[in-house]
């Protein structure tokens, strides 16, 4: 297993929700839609299938959701917390412009 990459942490978890956001979109619209949109008589296939791309295009949400488990595990979940969400986990605040 090849080291993690450090600073997608950000990156990672936008990739995982997206992705995830994505899957209930599509899966609601077509059931929304009574399943119409699995022909092509109407157009709805046509942004499903657009959306799966754009969702997997650099990485499905478990190749995400690996590189952040590795960052986790060898960094601390703490520090990866602090780098995804920009909080200091120790004082549960989000710090001020130029703090450290």
């Amino acid at each position: 297993m090849s080291a993690p990459v450090r600073g997608v942490e950000p990156v990672a978890a936008a990739r995982i929700v997206a992705a995830r956001a994505a899957t209930v979109a599509a899966r609601l619209s077509h059931q929304l839609h009574g399943a119409m949109g699995i022909t092509a008589e109407y157009p709805l296939h046509r942004h499903t299938t657009r959306l799966w791309a754009w969702r997997d295009e650099e990485g499905s949400e478990h190749e995400w959701s690996v590189r952040l488990g590795e960052l986790a595990c060898s960094d601390g979940e703490e520090a990866v917390w602090q780098l995804t969400t920009a909080t200091d986990v120790s004082i549960g605040r989000t710090p001020s412009p130029g703090s450290p």
